[in-house]
């Protein structure tokens, strides 16, 4: 992947936050995740906590976006059943394409929760190796996954391998500015199966910047 020019890449790096990928002197090839044909320059609504539910996803699909997430939601408790995250799963055909976006530390919790997600059939599953919030990030999950590389991709391979749903992973930079790993951790990702990869080139930060 090194040396190879950004657009040419052959999975897709999908936008943090909800804006248009333009750009007045590039053209862009239609964005593509597996077969899910975006077209160009697509909008796309990022999995917010308490806010993109499906009414506020429907809304932005109305008004133009190409693809909609979810709210984040945790590995463990997609397996407990936990009432409140198993209503965050809900989507309605009028949203597609849609993907829904799990967090854990282990494997067997995250292949557990991705075979129960893709049941609800998202169009896409995304893995969050990104999120700094404390209660995510000090329990190992989110950013925090990033403090063990080797266990990443064990997650992210043992993912890909359990569903038949696109697999795509939002994750930073590095924990820190000592830590810039993403050249050679967006490669081996591309090695587990991912069909995309968000976040570290779009909003390109530390788990460090996002706490400081």
């Amino acid at each position: 992947m090194k040396n190879t020019p950004f657009l040419s890449l052959p999975f897709t790096f999908l936008p943090s936050y909800l804006f248009t990928i333009q750009s007045l002197f590039v053209t862009f090839a239609p964005m593509k995740i597996g077969t899910i044909d975006l077209g160009e320059r697509p909008l796309f609504l990022a999995p917010m906590e308490d806010v993109t539910d499906i009414g506020f996803r429907k809304m932005c699909k109305r008004f133009g976006a190409a693809m909609v997430y979810t709210e984040f939601v945790s590995a463990d408790a997609v397996i407990r059943s936990i009432k409140s995250t198993l209503s965050k799963l809900v989507i309605d055909d009028s949203e597609r394409p849609v993907g829904i976006q799990i967090y854990g530390r282990d494997v067997a919790s995250m292949v557990e929760a991705a075979k129960i997600v893709e049941q609800v059939k998202p169009d896409v599953i995304d893995i969050n190796f990104g999120c700094p919030v404390k209660k995510v990030a000090n329990k190992g999950a989110g950013s925090g996954m990033l403090k063990n590389i080797p266990l990443l991709l064990d997650i992210t391979r043992e993912v890909v391998k359990a569903v038949n749903t696109p697999v795509t992973v939002k994750t930073r930079l590095g924990w820190d500015n000592d830590n810039l790993v993403i050249t050679d951790l967006a490669e081996q990702l591309q090695d587990c199966g991912i069909k995309g990869l968000d976040d570290s080139w779009t909003y390109p930060r530390t788990d460090v910047h996002r706490r400081s």
